[in-house]
This record gives structure tokens, C-alpha cells and sequence, in this order.
């Protein structure tokens, strides 16, 4: 009987270690998966971190992109135009209605750096372009105070009288082909004046119709 009862005590014994073992494996398994489940949280944390920074990234880009201006040109620039002007049968010299202090390229010049002159009968055109409209025939006489219009230059419109008593007219030619859009003439990319010659003549309109 003793022997018996030894026997259920190490029975007894041996499943009792047995039962701690598989307790303890059981808090082990939960403390690893409870270990990974934080785990796999910080990883979804950190994906969805990474995807609105992307994101986030992505609409500034665009942002940028889509706010920063649309440039004509897409690096300086140095264009020249040449300008014939004649009033009444008698050529002018390219006028300058403002003082502008200092030079550009240590020359005198009047007007401003992207569009002057340098009382030599030449536009010039220089610097980075953002809108067409900023170098338009009519935007360079304002900057050099000169008025301009379709329908007049300097102190002479359509319809005032030349010596000749006859009533005159502007026209406007660029390499001897006429135009009508005055002052939105937009320049073309030349750096030779002679290969854009703007002519500016008011004449009789009965010496406009004779010479046609």
C-alpha cells in the first residue's frame, strides 16, 4: 500500500509540474502574442504614418507645381528688334520720354532692363520672360514713356494734318509685311535687329494709298 500511495504521490507530483510547465508555457505564448499583436500595431502605425507623409509629399508637390508660374521663356534671354520710324516722310530717331539713371552693359540706356534702348534704334530685350504680354511692343513705349497706340505715336494721331495738309495715318510693318496688332506685337526670338525690322510710319493717307 505504500508503495501504492508513493507511486500517486509521484503520479500526483510529476502532473503537477506538468500542470506549471503548461501554465507557464501558456503565459509565455501569451506574452508573445501579446508581444506581436503590439507589434504588428507599431508596424500599421508606422505604414500609415509613411503613406500620409507619401501623400502629403505628393499634394505639395503638385501644389507647387501647379502654382508656380508658367515662364515664356525658359532661361535669360537677349532679343533685339529693330524700329523704323518715320513721321510725316521724316525718320525719327527712337525717342526717350524718361530719364533712367545708371547702364546696362556700360552703356547709356533708357527704359528698363528687360526692355530699352540705347538711343540706337534698337529694342532690347533681356532677362527671364514669365508672360508674353511683358514684352509686347505696347508695353515697351510705356516703359519708355513714348505714347503708342494703333492709332497714334508720339504727338501725331490718325487724322491730324502733315505739312502736305493732308490728314495722316499710322501703319505698321514688321520686315516690310504689314500688321494690324500695333501695340500686342510681340516681338520674335532674334538676336540680329536686321532679321526684325519694326516699321512705324505716319504719313498722308493719300501717300499711304500711292506707296501701297
Amino acid at each position: 500500500m505504500e508503495g501504492e500511495k508513493e507511486i500517486l504521490n509521484a503520479l500526483s507530483g510529476h502532473e503537477k509540474r506538468a500542470q506549471q510547465k503548461k501554465v507557464r508555457e501558456e503565459a509565455h505564448e501569451e506574452k508573445e502574442t501579446a508581444q506581436a499583436e503590439k507589434e504588428k500595431k507599431r508596424n500599421y502605425f508606422w505604414i500609415i504614418i509613411t503613406i500620409i507623409a507619401i501623400v502629403g509629399f505628393a499634394v505639395i508637390v503638385m501644389w507647387l507645381y501647379k502654382s508656380k508660374p508658367q515662364m515664356y521663356t525658359d532661361r535669360e534671354i537677349h532679343w533685339h528688334a529693330a524700329v523704323d520710324l518715320s513721321i510725316c516722310g521724316e525718320k525719327i530717331d527712337l525717342p526717350c520720354g524718361k530719364e533712367t539713371p545708371g547702364t546696362v552693359h556700360g552703356k547709356d540706356f533708357c527704359g528698363e532692363h528687360l526692355m530699352h534702348h540705347h538711343f540706337d534704334n534698337t529694342i532690347h530685350i533681356e532677362g527671364l520672360i514669365q508672360k508674353k504680354e511683358d514684352i509686347a511692343l505696347g508695353k515697351f513705349f510705356d516703359i519708355i514713356s513714348v505714347p503708342f497706340d494703333k492709332d497714334k505715336i508720339l504727338d501725331k494721331k490718325n487724322g491730324d494734318l502733315c505739312p502736305d495738309d493732308k490728314p495722316g495715318k499710322l501703319k505698321m510693318y514688321v520686315n516690310d509685311q504689314p500688321r494690324e496688332d500695333f501695340r500686342d506685337y510681340i516681338p520674335i526670338a532674334v538676336q540680329d535687329a536686321r532679321k526684325q525690322v519694326i516699321k512705324l510710319v505716319f504719313e498722308s493717307e493719300e501717300t499711304t494709298t500711292n506707296s501701297s
